[in-house]
Protein backbone atom coordinates (compact mmCIF):
# COMPACT_ATOMS: atom_id res chain seq x y z
CA UNK A 1 0.00 0.00 0.00
CA UNK A 2 2.89 2.45 1.07
CA UNK A 3 4.84 1.25 -2.18
CA UNK A 4 1.57 2.22 -4.33
CA UNK A 5 1.06 5.74 -2.69
CA UNK A 6 4.81 6.39 -3.47
CA UNK A 7 4.44 5.05 -6.77
CA UNK A 8 1.48 7.66 -7.55
CA UNK A 9 3.16 10.37 -6.08
CA UNK A 10 6.86 9.67 -7.68
CA UNK A 11 4.59 9.41 -11.23
CA UNK A 12 2.88 12.94 -10.52
CA UNK A 13 6.01 14.63 -9.74
CA UNK A 14 7.56 13.02 -13.21
CA UNK A 15 4.72 14.22 -15.14
CA UNK A 16 4.24 18.28 -13.57
CA UNK A 17 8.33 17.88 -15.09
CA UNK A 18 7.93 16.58 -18.45
CA UNK A 19 4.12 17.44 -19.37
CA UNK A 20 4.94 21.16 -20.42
CA UNK A 21 2.85 24.38 -18.46
CA UNK A 22 0.83 26.27 -21.13
CA UNK A 23 1.10 30.09 -19.96
CA UNK A 24 -0.85 32.80 -21.69
CA UNK A 25 -0.91 36.80 -21.34
CA UNK A 26 -2.89 38.95 -22.78
CA UNK A 27 -2.61 42.58 -21.68
CA UNK A 28 -5.46 45.30 -23.72
CA UNK A 29 -4.51 48.71 -23.17
CA UNK A 30 -7.34 51.31 -25.01
CA UNK A 31 -7.41 54.96 -23.85
CA UNK A 32 -6.47 55.14 -20.17
CA UNK A 33 -8.14 51.68 -19.26
CA UNK A 34 -5.68 48.96 -18.93
CA UNK A 35 -7.24 45.60 -18.55
CA UNK A 36 -5.18 42.14 -18.80
CA UNK A 37 -4.72 38.58 -17.54
CA UNK A 38 -2.23 35.84 -17.22
CA UNK A 39 -2.95 31.95 -17.20
CA UNK A 40 -1.22 29.40 -16.49
CA UNK A 41 -2.86 25.65 -17.03
CA UNK A 42 -1.26 22.09 -16.99
CA UNK A 43 -3.14 19.67 -18.94
CA UNK A 44 -5.94 21.74 -19.24
CA UNK A 45 -6.52 21.89 -15.63
CA UNK A 46 -5.94 25.89 -14.31
CA UNK A 47 -3.34 26.04 -11.89
CA UNK A 48 -2.75 29.94 -11.69
CA UNK A 49 -4.88 32.94 -12.75
CA UNK A 50 -4.38 36.38 -12.38
CA UNK A 51 -6.20 39.42 -13.82
CA UNK A 52 -4.29 43.20 -14.65
CA UNK A 53 -5.35 45.70 -12.85
CA UNK A 54 -4.96 43.47 -9.37
CA UNK A 55 -6.67 44.56 -6.20
CA UNK A 56 -5.46 48.43 -4.98
CA UNK A 57 -3.52 47.82 -1.90
CA UNK A 58 -4.72 49.26 1.13
CA UNK A 59 -3.43 52.52 3.04
CA UNK A 60 -1.79 50.20 5.56
CA UNK A 61 0.32 48.04 3.28
CA UNK A 62 1.24 51.40 1.38
CA UNK A 63 2.75 52.83 4.94
CA UNK A 64 4.58 49.94 5.60
CA UNK A 65 6.19 50.39 2.30
CA UNK A 66 7.07 53.69 2.90
CA UNK A 67 8.47 52.68 6.21
CA UNK A 68 10.75 50.07 4.90
CA UNK A 69 13.89 52.07 3.26
CA UNK A 70 16.42 50.19 1.31
CA UNK A 71 20.07 50.52 2.50
CA UNK A 72 22.42 51.15 0.13
CA UNK A 73 25.56 50.09 1.83
CA UNK A 74 23.84 46.56 2.04
CA UNK A 75 22.84 46.55 -2.12
CA UNK A 76 26.93 47.42 -3.00
CA UNK A 77 28.05 44.25 -0.96
CA UNK A 78 25.88 42.07 -2.92
CA UNK A 79 27.94 43.00 -6.29
CA UNK A 80 30.52 40.85 -5.09
CA UNK A 81 28.45 37.85 -4.42
CA UNK A 82 26.40 38.11 -7.74
CA UNK A 83 29.57 38.62 -9.74
CA UNK A 84 30.63 35.31 -8.78
CA UNK A 85 27.60 33.79 -8.80
CA UNK A 86 26.96 34.99 -12.57
CA UNK A 87 28.54 31.99 -14.50
CA UNK A 88 25.90 29.54 -12.44
CA UNK A 89 23.13 31.91 -13.05
CA UNK A 90 23.67 32.64 -16.63
CA UNK A 91 23.58 28.76 -17.46
CA UNK A 92 19.88 28.25 -15.39
CA UNK A 93 19.10 31.31 -17.47
CA UNK A 94 20.14 29.55 -20.63
CA UNK A 95 18.15 26.96 -19.72
CA UNK A 96 15.31 28.25 -19.01
CA UNK A 97 15.15 29.97 -22.48
CA UNK A 98 16.21 26.86 -23.84
CA UNK A 99 12.47 25.30 -22.19
CA UNK A 100 10.79 27.95 -23.49
CA UNK A 101 8.44 27.05 -26.75
CA UNK A 102 6.60 29.95 -28.36
CA UNK A 103 3.46 28.86 -29.55
CA UNK A 104 2.48 32.41 -30.77
CA UNK A 105 3.30 36.26 -29.97
CA UNK A 106 0.20 38.65 -31.39
CA UNK A 107 0.69 42.66 -31.34
CA UNK A 108 -1.99 45.57 -32.54
CA UNK A 109 -0.57 48.74 -31.83
CA UNK A 110 -2.83 52.27 -32.74
CA UNK A 111 -0.32 54.92 -32.56
CA UNK A 112 -1.38 58.24 -32.93
CA UNK A 113 0.87 61.67 -32.49
CA UNK A 114 -0.51 65.71 -32.83
CA UNK A 115 1.92 65.73 -35.95
CA UNK A 116 1.30 64.04 -39.09
CA UNK A 117 4.97 63.63 -39.30
CA UNK A 118 5.57 62.01 -35.93
CA UNK A 119 3.07 60.18 -36.74
CA UNK A 120 4.77 58.31 -39.94
CA UNK A 121 8.02 58.43 -39.23
CA UNK A 122 6.96 56.14 -35.95
CA UNK A 123 4.99 54.33 -37.80
CA UNK A 124 7.15 53.49 -40.75
CA UNK A 125 10.04 52.41 -38.01
CA UNK A 126 7.67 49.76 -36.51
CA UNK A 127 6.71 48.47 -39.63
CA UNK A 128 9.86 47.91 -40.73
CA UNK A 129 10.01 45.77 -37.44
CA UNK A 130 6.92 44.51 -38.20
CA UNK A 131 8.64 43.14 -41.57
CA UNK A 132 11.82 41.19 -39.78
CA UNK A 133 9.30 39.84 -37.26
CA UNK A 134 7.50 38.46 -40.22
CA UNK A 135 10.32 36.23 -41.28
CA UNK A 136 9.29 34.24 -37.27
CA UNK A 137 6.04 32.02 -37.88
CA UNK A 138 4.60 32.70 -34.50
CA UNK A 139 5.23 36.25 -34.05
CA UNK A 140 2.51 38.46 -35.16
CA UNK A 141 2.61 42.49 -35.39
CA UNK A 142 0.53 44.37 -36.53
CA UNK A 143 0.73 48.66 -36.73
CA UNK A 144 -2.03 50.88 -37.93
CA UNK A 145 -1.69 55.02 -37.60
CA UNK A 146 -4.33 57.02 -36.18
CA UNK A 147 -3.87 60.81 -37.87
CA UNK A 148 -6.76 62.06 -35.84
CA UNK A 149 -5.96 62.11 -32.34
CA UNK A 150 -2.42 61.65 -30.24
CA UNK A 151 -3.49 58.30 -28.67
CA UNK A 152 -1.42 54.71 -28.19
CA UNK A 153 -3.50 51.72 -27.88
CA UNK A 154 -1.98 47.87 -27.26
CA UNK A 155 -3.63 44.96 -27.54
CA UNK A 156 -0.91 41.84 -26.66
CA UNK A 157 -1.34 37.79 -26.46
CA UNK A 158 1.29 35.86 -25.35
CA UNK A 159 1.01 32.07 -25.44
CA UNK A 160 4.17 29.62 -24.16
CA UNK A 161 4.36 26.19 -23.14
CA UNK A 162 7.17 25.62 -20.63
CA UNK A 163 8.82 22.49 -19.51
CA UNK A 164 10.26 22.19 -16.34
CA UNK A 165 12.28 19.32 -16.16
CA UNK A 166 15.63 21.12 -17.28
CA UNK A 167 15.46 24.03 -15.62
CA UNK A 168 14.48 22.13 -12.19
CA UNK A 169 17.92 19.96 -13.19
CA UNK A 170 19.37 23.04 -13.85
CA UNK A 171 18.31 24.65 -10.80
CA UNK A 172 19.32 21.81 -8.41
CA UNK A 173 23.08 22.25 -10.03
CA UNK A 174 23.16 25.91 -9.11
CA UNK A 175 21.80 25.96 -6.30
CA UNK A 176 24.97 23.41 -5.23
CA UNK A 177 27.41 26.05 -5.40
CA UNK A 178 28.70 27.81 -2.93
CA UNK A 179 28.44 31.42 -4.50
CA UNK A 180 24.91 30.94 -5.40
CA UNK A 181 24.36 29.99 -2.25
CA UNK A 182 26.35 33.01 -0.25
CA UNK A 183 24.16 35.07 -2.77
CA UNK A 184 20.72 33.58 -1.65
CA UNK A 185 21.31 34.03 1.99
CA UNK A 186 22.80 37.53 1.75
CA UNK A 187 19.68 38.42 -0.46
CA UNK A 188 17.56 37.24 2.37
CA UNK A 189 19.42 39.30 4.80
CA UNK A 190 18.60 42.48 3.25
CA UNK A 191 15.06 42.14 4.24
Amino acid sequence: MVIAILLIILFLIVSILVIPLHITFEFLKSDSDINGFLTVTWMRIKLFQRTIPSTKPSKKDEKEKKEKKTDFNKILKLIPDFLDSLPYLSRLINQFFRSINIIYIKSKIIIGFYSYTDTALTCGYLWSLAAFLKTFPNICLYIEPDFQKERLDISFKLKVKLKLLWIVIEAIRTFMKKPVRVLITDLRSLN
